[in-house]
């Protein structure tokens, strides 16, 4: 892909990723997902083998809501 058809592709983060930028521990992101809360997600895989993930612009969203 070249000039104006060139799209930037989102930005994916792990759980580590996020847990080490929001200074918490990957176990808090676990339970944060398992409660409903937390950043949106995606779960890529199957079953137990699935990696969970968060686009960079879902997590800017969810911690725009806590601004003040």
């Amino acid at each position: 892909m070249t000039g104006d058809d060139e799209r930037k592709l989102p930005v994916f983060l792990t759980t580590i990723e996020v847990a080490k930028m929001l200074h918490y521990e990957p176990r808090t992101l676990e339970k944060w997902r398992l409660e409903g809360r937390g950043p949106r997600y995606f779960r890529i895989g199957v079953s137990g083998k699935a990696k969970v993930v968060y686009r960079l612009s879902d997590l800017e969203d969810w911690l725009e809501g806590f601004r003040q």
